[in-house]
Formats: structure tokens, sequence, C-alpha cells
């Protein structure tokens, strides 16, 4: 009851709510091309991407259905939005040789031998073609 009262009497100069999620919410006015190309540059999307390659997965599509989630959800995470700790989870069950560590913060000394060769591999790849990159997505 105290509640409801306490909204009667709330007004835009008082309540400190709506200051606190207008600095948190995403400005929502830019337009989503401008979006997305400086999300698309996040270490964490572009290591999701090689994870992919490395993994065989040719499209993100078929690598989201083995993780056992939405495919616009993958694309998100692979696009630069924040990669979900249950979704990193579920990439390090499926992963053998994967870490956290490696994919939140590029720490590959939990990574496996064999899976730190192959990222190594691709990343010398693609150093080779400057103009190809690996995201190829379904």
């Amino acid at each position: 009851m105290a509640y409801i009262q306490f909204l009667d009497k709330a007004t835009s100069e008082n309540l400190i709510l709506p200051r606190f999620f207008d600095s948190h919410v995403p400005d929502m006015t830019t337009t989503t091309s401008e979006d997305d190309s400086s999300r698309a540059r996040t270490p964490t999307a572009e290591r999701l991407r090689q994870l992919r390659t490395v993994e065989g997965y040719e499209t993100a599509s078929e690598f989201a259905r083995r993780l056992g989630i939405t495919v616009p959800r993958y694309l998100n995470m692979e696009g630069g939005y924040p990669l979900t700790l249950q979704v990193a989870q579920r990439i390090v069950k499926l992963v053998p040789g994967c870490s956290l560590d490696w994919l939140y913060n590029d720490e590959s000394r939990g990574l496996s031998v064999d899976l730190r060769q192959r990222l190594t591999a691709l990343e010398a790849a693609l150093k080779k073609r400057p103009g190809r990159s690996s995201d190829r997505r379904g």
C-alpha cells in the first residue's frame, strides 16, 4: 500500500529511476548499420567466429543449432552483442579444450594444445589473406 502511495506522489523531478534507465538503455535513434559496424569489431565476437571456424562449422546457423540456442541469439553474439554466461558455458561443454577465460578475456593458457594450435593456424591464414574473413553466416 505504501508503494502505491509513493507512486501516486512521484514526479519526474523526484523519481531517480528514469534517470538511471536513461543512462543504461541503448540509444535507439542511431541507425542499425552504425551500431552493427562498431559491435562487429569486438574481440569476443571475433573469437566466437574463429572458434566456430576451427571447429568446422561452416555457418553460424549450424553452430547455433549444435549449441541448442536460436540462430538469431547466436548471430547477435557473433555480431558483437555480449556473450552470455549461459551460452559461454554451452560452448565450453561442446568444444573440447575451450575455456571461459579465452572466450571472455583472450587468455589462451586454459586452452588445450590442439585447440590453441588450430586457432593460431587460422589467425596466420587470415593474416595472409587481408581481404578475407571467417564470417560466413547462414
